[in-house]
């Protein structure tokens, strides 16, 4: 987390990608467990 205005910024950019990825191993951790 060094670079977090860095990292701030690749993530506004992905949003949509990053919340999608998230959804995705919440729903994998959910089911696994």
């Amino acid at each position: 987390m060094e670079v977090s205005y860095k990292g701030l910024k690749i993530n506004f950019k992905n949003l949509k990608l990053a919340l999608i990825f998230m959804g995705i191993l919440m729903l994998v951790i959910v089911f696994l467990h």
